[in-house]
């Protein structure tokens, strides 16, 4: 499971968040297994949080190191409810499980993320911003002045 049963109505009132949770792959096609033996057994990173902790890892960037990543998205996760049995796990482990990901998994995920956004918000004058389609948005902040023209 993707997400821990008591956080599933939290995830209901965050209608958009729960498409996109449900495009990461809950396991690898055996014809895409690097080895049979491959995502298997259980153990501390099972596949869909290969996956997870890969992207996770992705858009942090390049400023922190993998170690220090690792920690706070496995505290985090832990924080908010998303995988509350989570344990930090060691920079190599996870480098081992990536290394078991063919690219083309990643590939799959992009599409069906654009496809989802298409649905969500498909092109409407709503959801756009003067006429102009919004992709994406960085989280600053910023206090501006309250003129009629703002508002």
């Amino acid at each position: 499971m993707l997400i821990s049963p008591s956080t599933s109505s939290l995830f209901a009132s965050q209608t958009p968040l729960l498409p996109f949770l449900n495009i990461i792959p809950k396991t690898l096609d055996s014809s895409q297994k690097v080895s049979s033996e491959d995502f298997i057994r259980r153990r501390k990173l099972p596949f869909p949080k290969v996956i997870i902790s890969t992207l996770s890892l992705v858009a942090n960037g390049n400023h922190n190191g993998v170690d220090h990543h690792i920690g706070t998205f496995f505290r985090n996760a832990r924080r908010c409810g998303l995988w509350p049995e989570a344990e930090t796990i060691h920079r190599s482990t996870l480098t081992k499980a990536r290394k078991k990901v063919p690219w083309e998994v990643f590939q799959a995920i992009l599409n069906d993320t654009v496809q989802v956004a298409y649905d969500l918000w498909p092109e409407q004058p709503r959801y756009t911003w003067h006429d102009m389609s919004v992709f994406a948005t960085d989280g600053s902040k910023y206090t501006l002045p309250a003129t009629d023209t703002i508002r």
